[in-house]
C-alpha cells in the first residue's frame, strides 16, 4: 500500500508540462512495476489480433447484462438492463480518484472515516498500455481538489441516509450540509468540457477491460480506424440502414432500442478512437458526426409516423400547412435538378392543393409515410416518383423518400417541439433544403440528420431564445410522454396516438424512452457547449431537467446505467445532472461499508465548513411531535440542522389537541401566531418570537372578535400580505352539518362574517383540499385546489379559474397525498397518485407549479418533475413544506422544501438562476439534498403555515 501512495504523491507533485511530456514508456513502467498488480495484467491485457476489419470494429458493443472484476476487487454487478460496461467502470474511476484526493488532503480523515471514502487501488492502477488513471488524475488533478469537498460528502450522505442509529451530533453536523448547493455546484462543473474530457479519458481506459480488450487492435492504429468508423457513417448507404432500423413500432424485437445502443457504442468508439490518435478530431469534429447519428434516430422516428385522416387532429393528414412547405422547399431548393423535377410534377398533376387533395383520399390512414403500401399507393397514381432504389430501402425510392421523409421531419418536429399551432412551420426552420444533391434526384441523409440536429439543439452556441424554446418543447414532449403521467392520456400521448401504429404504453418502452436517453445527451452537451463559451441567454433547465425526473429515469436508479445510456456520448447526461444519479447507484451497487461516525463533525469543521457548504440558519416551523415519555407538544424544527431529538428542544404541550395542521397561522404583519382550529369563537394566539417560551397567551375576546354564528369549526387558515404591507385572510370553515364555506375577509384577525362567504366558479367548498397564501405582491393572493383537479385564483377577493386540471390527464380524483406549498412567486402543488398496477414502492412524488404571468395573474401551470418517495416512505400522509430564499449577491434565488413520511426526512431543492431565457415559466435546477432516516422519531406533522425566518 505505502508503494502504490508514493507513486501516486510522485505523479501528483509533477508540475503538468514536465508530466505530459514525461516519457510515457516510463510512466508505463513505473506504474506495471509499483501500482498495477501483475495478476490484473495478465488477466486484463490481451494482444491485439492481425485481423482488423471495419465491419468487426462497427459490431463491438460494451453492453452486458452483468459486471465482475476481482483482480481489481470490483465483485459482480447484474444490471436491471443491458448497460455498457466501459460506462460503468469509467464512473468507478472517477469515484475512486476522488476518495485518491482526499486521502491525499485529509489522510487522517480518510482513515478514520473508513470504507465510505477509502480509494479502491487497484482501480487507481487501471490502464490501457497508452494511458493511466494515474495519467488522467495527474492532468486534471485541479478538477479534483477543487470539488473534493461537493464529491466526498455526496458520497459520506449516500451511506448516512441508510442509517438508523446515528449519534445526534453526528446527525446535526451531517444535516448542517447544504447538499442542495453542494449538488448545483457538482452540476456546474459537470456541464464543462473539463469533466467531459475526464470521463472519455476514463471510458478510452475502461475499454481494456470489457470484451477481452476487443478494441485494443484498432487503438493501435486508432488513426486510421477512426478516418475509417466516421467515414463509414458519412455513407448514405450506412445512414439509411441505420434510419431504416430506427422505425418505431411495438414489435418484441426490440429493435429501435437496439438501433440506438449502436448510435451510443459508435459514438464511445468515436471517441475511445480519438484519445488514442496521433492525429485526434477536434470536439467540433466529433459532435458533428453525433449531430448526424442522433438526427438520423430522428428521421427514422419521423418516417415511421402514420398517415391518420384529416379529422385526427395531430395526424400527417391534419397538417396541411406541413405539406405545403414540403411542396416549397421541393420547388425551391439548392439542387436545381430536385427543384425542376418537383415543379414539373405538382405543374402536371394540378398543383400542390390538387395533390394534397389526392393524397387525403388514397385510404392510407393506418399505413406508414415509409412502408411499401405508402410506397405502392403513391407510385400507382404518380408512376413517376416510380425511381428505382438501393436494395437496401426495398420500402421506398429515392424521389419519393424525399417527399415522404420531409413530410414526416416537418410533422413530427411540429408536433413534438412547437405550440402545434397552424402557423409553426419547422420545415422551412429546420432548412430541409440544403439536404438535396445538385444533378440527382437524390437527399443526403447526413445533411438532413444534422439540419434536424441542429434545430432541435441548436449547434452548441449561442443558444438563442428560439432554440431555447423548441429545446424546451422537444423536451417536454418526452418528459411527458416517458414519464409516470404517461400513465393516463395526456396530450402527449394522444399526440403519439394518432402519430404511430400500435399502443403507446409499448411504444414508451421499446422505443420512446431510448430516444429520450439520447436526445437528454444531446441537450446536455449543447448547454454545456454553451455555457463553457461563456453564453448567458442558454438557460432551459426546467424543461431539460424535467426530462431527467420524468422520464424513464425515474424508473430506478439501476436503469440509468442501463438501457441506452452508454459511452462518452450517454455520458454527457450529466451535463443536466445524471451523473450524481449514477455517482449513487455504483456507490450502493458496490455496496460501501458505512462511514464510521465518529470523525463526522471534524470532517464537517475541516472540509465541510472551509468549502462554504455549510447551510444557511434560515429559519424553523413549529411541528407536532410526541416523545416516549411526554405528552404531544409543539416542538421547533430547524431547517438546517432537522433535529429530531425533541427532548433537547423547547416544548410547548398541547393540552388542548389542536390537530388542524392548517389552522396554525403565523403572520409576519402582526408578528403574531394563531389557531384557528379551536374555539373559532375566541382563538387564541401568542407571540410568533416568544412562542416556544411562551405558547399561546391570549384569545380574542367577543368585542375583538365575533364570526358568523353558523361556523362550527375552521380547518384552513391563511393569511397574505402583499407588498405595501396590507394583509387579506381566507378560512375554510364548517357548519353544524359538516359543510364547508371558504371565507375572505380583510385581514387574519377580521372575523368572517355571512357576507364573506365566497364561491368557486366550478367547485364545491366541500372539494377544497388545501390552500396556499402569496406573499410580496402587488395584490393578496391565495390558490386554491380541489378534489376535481381544478385549481383557483383569489386576488383581492376576486375567484379565477387557473386550470380544470392541474394533473394533464389523471382519470381519478383520489389523491394519497396532497400539499399546497409557496416559494416566492412559485406555488407547488406536490401530490401522489393512485395508479392501478403500480405498487405502493414504485408509486411516485409530482411537483407541478404554477407561476405568475406578465399581468401578475398565476396562471402558468405545469409538471415539474416526478421523483421517487424516500424509501420506505408510503404515498399517504406525506408532510411536505417549503419556504424561498430571494437571490442576494453572487447567491442565486432558492426554493427549499422539507418532505417527512414515517421516519423518513429529505431536504431537497430548486435552483433559480438569475439569468433567465425568455419564455413561459421560470428555469429551475432540481437538486437532492439531505436524506436520513430517524427511527421513532414520534413526529405528527407540520403546521405549514407557521414559518418563522430568522
Amino acid at each position: 500500500m505505502k508503494s502504490k501512495c508514493n507513486v501516486w504523491e510522485g505523479l501528483r507533485s509533477q508540475s503538468r508540462r514536465r508530466f505530459l511530456t514525461h516519457s510515457s514508456a516510463a510512466v508505463l513502467t513505473i506504474a506495471a512495476g509499483a501500482v498495477l498488480p501483475k495478476s490484473v495484467k495478465a488477466a486484463q491485457w490481451v494482444a491485439p489480433t492481425t485481423s482488423a476489419e471495419l465491419s468487426e470494429l462497427d459490431a463491438i458493443s460494451f453492453y452486458t447484462d452483468s459486471s465482475e472484476h476481482s483482480g481489481l476487487g470490483l465483485d459482480q454487478v447484474d444490471f436491471e438492463t443491458p448497460t455498457d460496461e466501459a460506462n460503468y467502470l469509467a464512473h468507478v474511476m472517477f469515484q475512486n480518484m476522488m476518495k485518491h484526493n482526499f486521502r491525499i488532503h485529509h489522510g487522517g480523515l480518510s482513515d478514520e472515516i473508513g470504507g465510505a471514502v477509502e480509494p479502491n487501488d487497484d482501480v487507481l492502477a487501471m490502464h490501457d498500455n497508452q494511458q493511466s488513471v494515474s495519467d488522467v488524475y495527474a492532468r486534471y488533478q485541479t478538477y479534483f481538489d477543487d470539488y473534493m469537498a461537493e464529491y466526498i460528502s455526496q458520497y459520506l450522505q449516500y451511506g448516512y441516509k441508510g442509517q438508523e442509529n446515528v449519534d445526534v451530533n453526528d446527525r446535526l453536523a451531517y444535516n448542517s450540509w447544504d447538499m442542495i448547493k453542494a449538488h448545483a455546484n457538482i452540476d456546474l462543473a459537470e456541464k464543462g468540457e473539463t469533466f467531459k474530457q475526464i470521463i472519455d479519458e476514463l471510458y478510452a481506459i475502461a475499454t481494456n477491460y470489457c470484451q477481452n480488450n476487443a478494441l485494443g487492435q484498432y487503438k493501435q492504429n486508432a488513426s486510421y480506424w477512426l478516418d475509417e468508423l466516421i467515414a463509414y457513417y458519412q455513407q448514405d448507404s450506412t445512414l439509411e440502414s441505420l434510419l431504416n432500423d430506427c422505425a418505431v413500432n411495438d414489435n418484441a424485437d426490440n429493435r429501435f432500442n437496439i438501433a440506438v445502443q449502436k448510435v451510443n457504442a459508435t459514438s464511445a468508439k468515436i471517441r475511445t478512437l480519438n484519445i488514442a490518435a496521433d492525429r485526434p478530431k477536434t470536439e467540433d469534429a466529433l459532435r458533428d458526426i453525433e449531430r448526424v447519428l442522433f438526427g438520423t434516430v430522428i428521421n427514422g422516428v419521423a418516417f415511421s409516423l402514420r398517415w391518420g385522416s384529416e379529422s385526427d387532429q395531430y395526424s400527417v393528414l391534419a397538417n396541411e400547412e406541413n405539406f405545403f412547405a414540403v411542396a416549397r422547399i421541393l420547388q425551391n431548393n439548392e439542387s436545381s435538378t430536385q427543384s425542376q423535377f418537383w415543379q414539373q410534377f405538382f405543374s402536371n398533376n394540378g398543383g400542390v392543393q390538387t395533390v394534397w387533395n389526392t393524397f387525403k383520399g388514397l385510404g392510407l390512414r393506418d399505413e406508414t409515410l415509409g412502408n411499401y403500401a405508402t410506397q405502392q399507393a403513391l407510385t400507382s397514381q404518380y408512376p413517376e416518383l416510380e425511381t428505382p432504389v438501393s436494395s437496401q430501402r426495398s420500402m421506398t425510392d429515392i424521389v419519393l423518400s424525399s417527399l415522404t421523409l420531409l413530410l414526416g421531419i416537418g410533422h413530427f418536429t411540429w408536433a413534438s417541439a412547437t405550440d402545434r399551432d397552424e402557423w409553426d412551420n419547422p420545415v422551412e426552420l429546420i432548412g430541409l433544403g440544403a439536404a438535396f444533391i445538385e444533378t440527382s434526384l437524390q437527399i443526403s441523409y447526413e445533411i438532413l440528420a444534422t439540419k434536424v440536429t441542429h434545430f432541435l439543439f441548436g449547434k452548441g452556441t449561442p443558444i438563442t431564445d428560439e432554440i431555447a424554446k423548441v429545446m424546451s418543447k422537444f423536451s417536454e414532449f418526452l418528459g411527458k410522454l416517458t414519464g409516470r403521467v404517461a400513465k393516463f392520456m395526456n396530450v402527449e400521448r394522444r399526440i403519439a396516438e394518432s402519430l404511430f401504429l400500435g399502443k403507446v404504453s409499448s411504444l414508451v418502452s421499446k422505443c420512446f424512452v431510448g430516444l429520450a436517453f439520447i436526445a437528454v445527451g444531446i441537450a446536455g452537451w449543447n448547454l454545456g457547449q454553451a455555457i463553457a463559451s461563456g453564453d448567458t441567454a442558454d438557460i432551459v433547465w426546467a424543461s431539460v431537467n424535467f426530462l431527467i425526473s420524468g422520464a424513464a429515469f425515474g424508473l430506478a436508479v439501476a436503469a440509468l446505467m442501463g438501457s441506452v445510456l452508454a459511452g462518452p456520448l450517454g455520458i454527457v447526461v450529466a451535463i443536466v445532472g445524471i451523473v450524481i444519479a449514477i455517482a449513487q447507484w455504483i456507490f450502493d451497487a458496490l455496496r460501501q461499508p458505512e462511514p464510521e461516525p465518529s470523525p463526522i463533525q471534524r470532517y464537517t469543521s475541516d472540509v465541510v465548513q472551509p468549502a462554504g457548504l455549510i447551510h444557511a440558519d434560515v429559519g424553523q416551523y413549529i411541528c407536532r411531535a410526541k416523545t416516549y415519555m411526554s405528552k404531544t407538544s409543539f416542538r421547533p424544527f430547524d431547517v438546517k440542522t432537522m433535529n429530531t431529538s425533541w427532548d433537547g428542544l423547547p416544548s410547548i404541550e398541547d393540552n388542548e389537541t389542536r390537530t388542524h395542521l392548517g389552522a396554525m397561522v403565523s403572520s409576519p404583519k402582526t408578528e403574531r401566531t394563531y389557531y384557528f382550529g379551536g374555539n373559532f369563537d375566541a382563538p387564541e394566539y401568542g407571540w410568533t418570537d416568544s412562542f416556544f417560551r411562551d405558547g399561546f397567551t391570549d384569545s380574542f375576546d367577543y368585542d375583538h372578535w365575533n364570526p358568523y354564528t353558523h361556523i362550527d369549526e375552521c380547518t384552513i387558515a391563511c393569511e397574505s400580505v402583499n407588498k405595501n404591507n396590507a394583509n387579506q385572510a381566507v378560512f375554510l370553515c364548517r357548519d353544524s352539518s359538516y359543510q364547508n364555506t371558504l371565507y375572505h375577509t380583510d385581514g387574519i384577525e377580521v372575523a368572517p362574517q355571512r357576507d364573506d362567504a365566497i364561491q368557486l366558479q366550478d367547485s364545491r367548498a366541500q372539494d377544497i383540499l388545501d390552500i396556499v397564501a402569496v406573499h410580496q405582491q402587488q395584490s393578496c393572493i391565495f390558490i386554491v385546489v380541489c378534489e376535481d383537479k381544478h385549481v383557483y385564483q383569489i386576488k383581492d377577493g376576486l375567484v379565477s379559474l387557473i386550470t380544470d386540471d392541474f394533473t394533464d390527464g389523471y382519470p381519478d380524483d383520489d389523491f394519497p397525498s396532497l400539499t399546497l406549498v409557496c416559494t416566492g412567486e412559485m406555488v407547488s402543488i406536490f401530490y401522489t397518485l393512485k395508479l392501478d398496477g403500480v405498487a405502493e414502492e414504485d408509486r411516485r412524488l409530482y411537483q407541478t407549479i404554477i407561476e405568475r404571468d406578465s399581468d401578475g395573474n398565476f396562471t402558468q401551470v405545469r409538471l415539474l418533475q416526478d421523483m421517487p418517495l424516500p424509501e420506505d416512505s408510503l404515498s399517504i400522509g406525506l408532510n411536505i413544506v417549503g419556504h424561498y430564499s430571494p437571490p442576494e449577491g453572487d447567491r442565486d434565488g432558492r426554493h427549499e422544501f422539507i418532505l417527512v413520511s414515517q421516519n423518513r426526512y429529505k431536504r431537497f431543492g430548486a435552483i433559480e438562476p438569475k439569468q433567465q431565457t425568455q419564455g413561459d415559466g421560470k428555469a429551475l435546477r432540481l437538486f437532492g439534498g439531505v436524506e436520513f432516516h430517524a427511527p421513532d422519531s414520534g413526529f405528527y406533522g407540520f403546521y405549514k403555515n407557521t414559518f418563522m425566518p430568522r
